[in-house]
Parts: C-alpha cells; structure tokens; sequence
C-alpha cells in the first residue's frame, strides 16, 4: 500500500477531528453563551457530560463489533453511519431549540465515536506492519490539522449556516469515499478472529499508562471547553467568541508543528530483556518529562495572569501546544504499537475512549465548581485553574510510577 493511498484512506480522520472540536471547544460554548448566559458553564457540562457518554456507548460497541468483523461490518453499514453524520452536525447549525439540538448533538457523539473507534482499528490491522508508522502519523495529522481549523472557522464563520452546511458536508462525503474504497470484504490477515479471542492481558504498565492519559485528557479539556468564558470572565477581554477560537486553532498549530518536529527525531525507546526482541515504541521518558513540565508551566501562569492582555495568552499557547502535541504523538505510537506488536487490541479501545473518558471526569469537575462556587461566593476560574495545576502533579507521580513499571516489569 502506498503512502498517499493511507493518507487518502484515513482523510476521516480530519472529518472526525473537526466535529469532535466543534462540539466540544466552540459550538457548545457559543450555544449556551446565547441561550443561557448566567447559567452557561453549568448547562454546558451537563450537557457534554451527557455527550460525553453517548460517545463512550459508541466506542465500546463498536469495540465488540471488531472482535466479529464478517458479522457487522459491511460498505453500506460504514455508509449509513456517515450519512448519519453529515445530517446531525448539519442540523446543529441550524438548530436553535435546546431539545432538538441535544437530540442531535447525542446522536452525533456515538455515530463519530463510534466510527472512529471501527475504522481505526480496521485499517491498522490490514495495514502491512512495516506501515503501521504511516497509518499513525496520518491519523496524527489529520487529527491536528481538523483541531487546527475547527476552531479558526468557526469563530469567523459560524452563523453562516448555509455555508457551513455545505463545506462539511462536503468534508463528510469526501471522507466516506475514500475510506470505503478502501474496505474489503474479509480481513487479509486470516488470523484476526484467533488474534482477538487470545489477546494478552492488560498488565501493570498499561494500566498506569492509561491513567496518566487520562489525566492529562482531563488536564486539557478542562481548560479548552471553558477557553472562551475564560476569555470573558477570567480576562475580562472583547470579543471572547472569536479570540478563544483562536487561542484554540493557535494552540492546535504549535502541536501540530511538535508532532511533525517529533517524526524526524529518534524517539526514545524503553525495553526490558523480556521484550528487547519486539521493536515496541514504548513509552518515551524525556518527551513525557518535557509534557509534564510545559502544562505545568502554562496552567501556573495562567492562573497568576501577569497581563491581561491577549499577547499574553498567544504566548501561553505555545509551551501548551508544544506539550499537548508531544503527549499525542508519545501516547499515540504507544498505543498502536502495543496493540500491534504485543497483541493487546484491548489498549488501543480503551487508549481511543480516554478522551471521553477524560472528558467525563472533566465536565463534573467543571459541574461541580460552579454549582459551589454560586453558593460558597469564590472565583469559579481561579479555583478550576487551581485543580488543574494539581492534576499536574497528579500525573508527574503517575508518569514515575508508569516509566518504573514498564522498564522494569513488562
């Protein structure tokens, strides 16, 4: 397979990067800014919390879905589910009552979920091992460069309800072509059933891996779902709807440009002399340590608000976005190359539902603080800036405890 056939192939990945985005970073937000102003941090978390487990539902079932391909999977079942997609995100722009607009927001969160989940471990098992690589860095890509446009569009564009009516449209059908021509009838690799009903068992490293991916999930969405009433009420600056898109599409730049910058450097490989003979891309020790130190750096600083100026904050985007795109690319090679290498399929599902998860947990922290922080009189930002410096600390240790158990105990 060549190179341009998986990037073609994996094109939804950018499709399912701006809805993802859209529904989490900006659209909620301006929603609940207009509908509900005074109570606008509250129904937003209650209402991506609801989203939030509709795409968890959609993960884990398409999870069961893969273990017995020849059952489900079928051309027109992948395209009903874009169909599906492209009608819901339509309908969100033209949607202005709060009842139907959650229905769709609810439907769209499991199909994407959904979908995501499928075709990604799919094509990553049907692509030749040598180009497992590609595939990730493809998915990588289009990852960041929809969190890049997502937010910059929108925030210059998103009451125009036919124009971007018809350009994601558009995006959704170009994605399901190429992704359906690339879909066979059985799996090349006759050995997929075998494989996944004799997977190995998740063990101690992984599953610290995969709490401190959760907690810096937690760390970022927490941040990035309330950027723009940061904006408003924290900074006290104009124009917040269009300024917080672009700290978001900013920040999503300089992530993207750290994960390009990371493909042309050796990463850092830790083994054991159980596994020395598997080329296993495990968990990156330095990158991870920079990751810790940069989101550490921007939340203190962002809290002690040193200007009030916008500058400033552009500024505090860059050490956030160097770091966020360090922890994508380390996490992400993880995770497929286990799944892969060491046939624990079962990672990579749950690796792909840590955002939801993480944003589960992020939403009823951010629930939670502002109903306090309504009857107890104290500034709802500081205090939500204050939990995510120590969530920081929460996943330095994690990471410690993570590195010590896989180097020395896989």
């Amino acid at each position: 397979m060549t190179i341009s056939a998986i990037f073609l192939r994996n094109f939804f990945f950018f499709y399912l990067a701006v809805i993802y985005v859209a529904t989490l970073n900006v659209m909620p937000q301006i929603f609940f800014l207009e509908y509900s102003p005074a109570n606008k941090a509250e129904l937003m978390a209650f209402f991506l919390t609801l989203g939030t487990l509709s795409a968890i539902i959609g993960i884990l079932i398409s999870h069961k879905n893969i273990v017995n391909p020849e059952s489900v999977f079928k051309k027109k079942h992948i395209a009903q589910i874009f169909i599906l997609l492209i009608i819901t995100f339509s309908a969100l722009f033209a949607v202005k009552n709060i009842v139907p607009y959650f229905l769709f927001f609810i439907v769209l969160k499991f199909a994407s979920s959904y979908l995501y989940n499928y075709l990604d471990q799919y094509f990553l098992k049907i692509t030749p091992q040598s180009q497992t690589g590609t595939h990730v860095k493809a998915s990588l890509l289009y990852t960041m460069i929809g969190s890049i446009a997502a937010p910059f569009y929108l925030s210059f564009f998103y009451s125009n309800i036919i124009l971007n009516i018809a350009v994601f449209s558009a995006i959704g059908i170009f994605s399901m072509f190429f992704a359906m021509r690339n879909i066979t009838k059985n799996f090349p690799n006759q050995s997929y059933k075998k494989d996944h009903v004799s997977q190995e068992p998740l063990k101690t490293g992984d599953w610290l891996f995969i709490t401190y991916s959760a907690v810096i999930y937690i760390i970022v969405i927490t941040f990035s779902s309330l950027v723009i009433y940061f904006v408003q009420d924290y900074y006290h600056l104009e124009n917040a709807e269009t300024k917080g898109g672009i700290l978001i599409g900013f920040t999503s730049v300089i992530s993207a440009v750290s994960i390009f910058s990371a493909f042309f450097f050796k990463k850092p490989i830790l083994t054991t002399k159980i596994n020395q003979h598997i080329e296993a891309k495990l968990f990156p020790f330095f990158s991870n340590l920079f990751v810790i130190f940069l989101l550490l750096f921007s939340v203190i600083m962002f809290y002690f608000k040193l200007s009030d100026s916008f500058i400033y904050l552009i500024f505090l985007s860059i050490p956030t976005g160097i770091g966020y795109g360090l922890f994508l690319n380390s996490s992400r090679n993880y995770a497929s190359s286990v799944s892969m290498q060491l046939n624990k399929q079962g990672l990579l599902s749950i690796y792909n539902n840590l955002i939801n998860y993480g944003a589960l947990l992020s939403f009823g922290i951010i629930f939670l603080i502002s109903f306090l922080s309504k009857h107890l009189s104290f500034d709802f930002y500081a205090i939500i800036l204050k939990i995510n410096i120590g969530l920081v600390i929460v996943a330095a240790f994690i990471f410690l405890l993570t590195t010590l158990s896989i180097y020395k105990f896989r």
